[in-house]
């Protein structure tokens, strides 16, 4: 014979409810404090901006860059605008990572190898 479950007490899922709703509240005020900090940084930077004659965007790509990149899969000279030398940047740090993805797993490869064989 089996017996019956006994039944929740009055008033649990009431405390559960308020808890829940708790841990909502509490989360959505934490996130309206990062959105109004980050709106506010958002906003002085952009103030000390104009006070400075800075200007904002990306229509600097288009200037020439004024550096030379030494050696990359891409060829680029101080004549070339920026988004070239970007470009550039992202060849050479492309080449960088797949040579060391594949050192490093060839190496921990044959270390494993090494630790599992006699």
């Amino acid at each position: 014979m089996a017996i019956p479950p006994r039944p929740a007490p009055r008033g649990a899922g009431t405390a559960q409810r308020r808890a829940r709703l708790r841990a909502w509240a509490w989360q959505a005020l934490v996130l309206a404090l990062v959105a109004a900090g980050v709106g506010a940084l958002a906003m002085l930077t952009l103030h000390n901006m104009r006070l400075r004659g800075i200007q904002g965007g990306f229509g600097f790509l288009a200037d020439p860059a004024g550096f030379d990149i030494g050696e990359g899969w891409v060829p680029f000279d101080a004549s070339q605008p920026y988004w070239k030398a970007f470009l550039a940047g992202v060849a050479n740090t492309l080449r960088a990572a797949v040579a060391g993805i594949v050192l490093c797993t060839v190496f921990g490869v044959a270390l494993g190898l090494g630790r599992v064989g006699r």
